[in-house]
């Protein structure tokens, strides 16, 4: 019974491990969403660019984007880290020079 109360005592200090990595991932990431929708709106109102064309345009590449990225980890699921690690670093070396519009 000992043996088995150490591996569950293991298991619980690993997830605890990923319990907080993950929150801590989540912290920063959660501004992301707020502050996409704030620039969508801003621009628009500023007369940069129509919202219509926004919302197409996003819808067009989430679309495009699941289709590939369906047929990438139908073929091979261990892909799946290495290709959110890659949309990740891109998204941050883009995030480094701002976009001039």
């Amino acid at each position: 019974m000992a043996a088995a109360y150490g591996l569950l005592l293991g298991w619980a200090i690993q997830c605890g491990y990923c319990f907080l990595t993950m929150s801590i991932n989540y912290l920063f990431r959660i501004a992301i969403n707020p502050l996409s929708d704030a620039i969508t709106l801003e621009l628009p109102s500023k007369g940069i660019v129509s919202f219509t064309s926004v919302r197409t345009i996003g819808t067009a590449a989430f679309a495009i984007m699941s289709v590939l990225a369906g047929w990438l980890f139908a073929r091979n699921i261990q892909d799946i880290f290495l290709v959110t690690s890659l949309f990740t670093l891109v998204g941050f070396f883009l995030s480094l020079k701002p976009f001039q519009f």
